[in-house]
């Protein structure tokens, strides 16, 4: 029963290896602790057995320590120290009164190590076997099957003071293992959220540089298009000529357009403190980078977002935020082969301290088994070659560090809901 498991039952990979690292420590307090009451039994308590049996086990104790590397299973040497610290209590117990024993009590601390060296289910198992372990002593002293108490010559305050001192020891170690396990869970948390966000801020980077060279790209490839096509015509007049630079001029302008917005991001990409930002017309900028797929693909957007709508953040951080959000729904909608009107609405209102954002899509839709995954770092409904799964992750955290948040929704349009909360501005109307 005590090594029994099934998977909901196993410790994830990183928990696993965070708490493998606390056996060896675990060990050396039990070891030094058990040979302190081996002494004090020994020479205090002139008890020979007890004294024996605390010897046995600080050994055990350390010499675990060095052949632990053989043994690939944490749960294996988790449950082995538990059950010599339970071998220990019972043989100290069975020599020493029984449930009359002020060891006894030692039996409830084993599930306690039991959570903090696994988990719950473990820490039950645990407690259910102590539990029929201080029945069974509770009938073998009622039945006055057990042998004499050996300690009755020593003082009470003595034996009360071995005791104290034992459980005082061995909580304070397992508290202080557990503080620095926190400390250590926390710190490996954080290198892993900067280390996110890092990956995040590239790969959000390297989506907005393909989508920045495609909108130059484009009006590129009509200016050479028509160029040439010029260059054939041998006769041309004034009127057609000048229908012909016009549109030229027209895709110089655009190129124009995305070059300065480039410049714009460029030159803020080092910045890291908060600017004050209109929300209409960061959205604006935002869709000049999606209007060769959106005019290619018959793509229906509208900024409904009120030019009155202020907010405070990082420019190139919330930028990229809502980037990732509406080149998700740009991409879906170039995928969907329905007659439907393909349409994105971008809308915000001011309500209760929060600028409450919506993006909305009829595209075909998120999976319902991927809901709960999709702000995940690394998860991804397409080819991994196309995404490597962080720009949702990497807006959720830039929406958190403002203080606000993003969750994803079916409307009853059966239409895909972004909505996205952030700290309103003080000047905002």
């Amino acid at each position: 029963m005590i090594f029994f498991m099934n998977n909901n039952q196993k410790l994830d990979h990183d928990s696993l290896e965070t708490k493998s690292k606390f056996i060896t420590p675990f060990c050396m307090v039990f070891g030094i602790v058990a040979a302190f009451n081996a002494y004090i039994y020994h020479f205090k308590l002139q008890s020979e057995v007890m004294s024996i049996a605390c010897l046995i086990c600080s050994i055990i104790a350390f010499s675990f320590i060095k052949i632990r590397k053989n043994f690939d299973s944490h749960y294996f040497g988790a449950n082995f120290i538990c059950s010599v610290f339970f071998l220990c209590i019972c043989s100290l117990s069975f020599y020493s009164g029984g449930i009359f024993s002020n060891t006894i009590w030692w039996l409830g601390t084993i599930p306690m190590i039991a959570i903090f060296l696994l988990n719950a289910f473990y820490g039950t198992i645990w407690f259910l076997l102590i539990s029929i372990s201080f029945l069974g002593f509770y009938t073998l002293t009622t039945q006055g099957l057990l042998p004499p108490n050996t300690l009755l010559t020593a003082a009470p305050e003595k034996r009360i003071l071995i005791s104290f001192g034992f459980n005082a020891s061995l909580i304070f170690g397992v508290c202080l293992l557990a503080e620095l396990l926190r400390e250590h869970n926390q710190k490996e948390k954080d290198q892993l959220k900067n280390k996110s966000m890092i990956l995040n801020h590239l790969a959000s980077l390297g989506k907005l540089s393909s989508g920045i060279a495609h909108e130059i790209n484009t009006p590129l490839t009509v200016i050479k298009w028509r160029i040439r096509k010029l260059k054939k015509e041998k006769l041309i007049n004034a009127s057609d000529l000048q229908l012909q630079i016009q549109k030229l001029e027209y895709q110089l302008n655009k190129i124009e357009e995305v070059t300065s917005l480039m410049q714009k991001i460029s030159n803020r990409s080092f910045e890291r403190e908060e600017v004050e930002i209109n929300l209409n017309k960061l959205i604006t900028e935002l869709l000049k980078l999606f209007e060769t797929n959106i005019e290619k693909h018959e793509i229906w957007i509208k900024n409904d977002v009120s030019p009155n709508i202020f907010l405070k953040a990082n420019y190139n951080s919330i930028f990229q935020a809502f980037f990732q959000i509406i080149d998700n729904a740009v991409e879906e909608l170039k995928l969907t082969t329905n007659d439907k009107k393909k349409s994105i609405l971008i809308s915000a209102e001011n309500k209760n301290n929060f600028i409450h954002i919506q993006i909305i899509d009829n595209g075909r839709g998120i999976p319902k088994e991927f809901q709960y995954q999709i702000f995940e770092p690394f998860f991804t409904t397409k080819n991994t070659f196309e995404s490597k799964g962080l720009g949702l992750s990497f807006s959720l955290n830039v929406f958190r560090e403002l203080g606000g948040h993003i969750e994803f929704e079916r409307n009853h349009l059966n239409e895909t809901v972004f909505k996205i909360q952030i700290p309103i501005l003080s000047n905002s109307n």
